[in-house]
């Protein structure tokens, strides 16, 4: 009964436990969150089969979105043009010149100032700025982002 449960990870019988209202915390063993789950008054396979099907989508979706996050920034080195026209022929990797930004001790528009005047110094082209910014940035923005249609990606 309900084995299907015991295959997927903890973290995945969690949401589907909480997401039926089962009393559940970390500390408990799979085999006791899928009991709980299945002593649920709450219990249908057929409803936790769904869940847990839209639950595995979800992440599914968000792995990806995450690996395509990881792909960006593990891609970016992004040539960089000389800004009065003398054809610099080097890469520039801002990752490696401004720090990332840090929410809780930084102001953003300080944070985009820096970024702004390395860019220029190191004569990067602006088209390639926010590609370059993006991993520099918390994932949360940095999803709302990627989510953005891909003519605004770039403004």
């Amino acid at each position: 009964m309900m084995a299907f449960l015991l295959k997927q990870t903890k973290e995945v019988l969690l949401e589907v436990a909480i997401d039926l209202g089962v009393e559940v915390n970390s500390t408990l063993t799979k085999s006791e969150i899928k009991n709980r789950i299945c002593q649920s008054e709450d219990y249908n396979e057929e409803s936790v089969k769904s869940l847990l099907e839209g639950i595995l989508a979800e992440k599914r979706a968000f792995e990806l979105e995450r690996m395509k996050l990881a792909n960006i920034t593990d891609t970016i080195s992004v040539a960089s043009t000389d800004l009065e026209g003398q054809g610099v022929n080097r890469r520039v990797n801002l990752r490696d010149l401004v720090p990332k930004f840090d929410a809780k001790n930084a102001h953003i528009n300080l944070f985009f100032e820096i970024f702004e005047r390395r860019a220029k110094k190191e004569k990067v082209a602006e088209d390639t700025w926010v590609s370059q910014i993006i991993p520099l940035l918390p994932i949360e923005i940095a999803e709302i982002i990627a989510k953005e249609p891909l003519e605004k990606s770039d403004d």
